[in-house]
């Protein structure tokens, strides 16, 4: 534990108190840029930025279940290769990579591993200043996922024999949000994503999903922000149509779409998002923590 407290300190250190000026609620996004006709590779932060409280998304950090052992871990990178920058508007086309995975929390700080999904795939990415108080940005994802169990998976005792499956699927996303700078402090965020299922293994679910949620960003002060963030996913699994809510709330060092060290509570309730465990209902209260690079 001492040696995570020290990485957290280093990286608030260096991330926040040697660069503050970069640290504020980056309002450039919202105001009509001067460069045109522009190019960057690898450009930084990226062009959109997903709500903090949706699932399939890349990122760095993780969370532990409040009422039994469950932890989850996340490793992602989500970058932009090639940004075209125009006078109010930028797009960019960049690859989106990343991974969660279930452990299980044990005495002497162990985390046996159960199971891991991986995520990897290709994106077109958009964002407009429609004014000063309103941007709309927007994104196109074809990505693929698969599910595997770990060794650290502990099978159910029963007699009969457990036979591992195949959980794989290829999908396109469509998502658009819409930024509201409500004043100097305080944006909000409306997102909708429609997402299609071009093929799926075991093929139990639903060509079509859709998901929207909404997201206040207040600064506090300074460089010290809350987040109130929330996602609904209609997903279809076995003909049965369900609800699925998230929500993340907390606080974050660092603006909006800056780096920065976000600490929050999250509470999930729906089918479980975890791949070998689709058809399972999953219900969580957790404190976790993000690293946004």
């Amino acid at each position: 534990m001492k040696i995570i407290y020290l990485i957290i300190i280093s990286f608030v250190y260096t991330n926040v108190f040697s660069q503050s000026n970069n640290f504020s609620i980056n309002e450039k996004n919202y105001t009509n840029s001067s460069r045109v006709n522009k190019i960057e590779f690898l450009s930084s932060p990226e062009i959109f930025t997903p709500l903090k409280a949706s699932i399939f998304e890349s990122r760095i950090g993780g969370w532990k279940d409040l009422n039994n052992n469950l932890v989850r871990l996340d490793i992602g990178y989500s970058p932009d290769l090639i940004t075209f920058r125009s006078r109010n508007s930028v797009s960019a086309v960049g690859v989106d990579f990343f991974t969660f995975s279930s452990l299980r929390s044990e005495s002497n700080f162990k985390f046996p591993v159960e199971a891991i999904d991986y995520n990897f795939g290709v994106k077109y990415s958009y964002s407009k200043h429609l004014n000063k108080k309103l941007s709309l940005e927007g994104r196109f994802r074809l990505a693929h996922i698969s599910a595997h169990l770990q060794d650290g998976y502990i099978y159910p005792r029963t007699d009969t024999i457990f036979t591992p499956f195949v959980y794989s699927r290829e999908y396109i996303d469509l998502s658009a949000i819409l930024n509201y700078k409500y004043s100097k402090r305080i944006f909000i965020r409306t997102q909708v994503s429609l997402n299609y299922l071009i093929n799926s293994k075991p093929d139990e679910f639903g060509k079509f999903y859709l998901q929207f949620g909404f997201e206040n960003f207040i600064k506090v002060y300074k460089n010290f922000n809350f987040y109130f963030s929330n996602e609904f996913r209609l997903v279809s699994v076995k003909s049965s149509t369900n609800l699925n809510y998230n929500l993340e709330t907390g606080f974050k060092i660092g603006g909006l779409n800056n780096r920065g060290l976000s600490l929050f509570f999250t509470l999930y309730d729906g089918q479980d998002y975890r791949g070998q465990f689709y058809d399972k209902y999953l219900n969580y209260k957790s404190i976790g923590f993000t690293f946004d690079i």
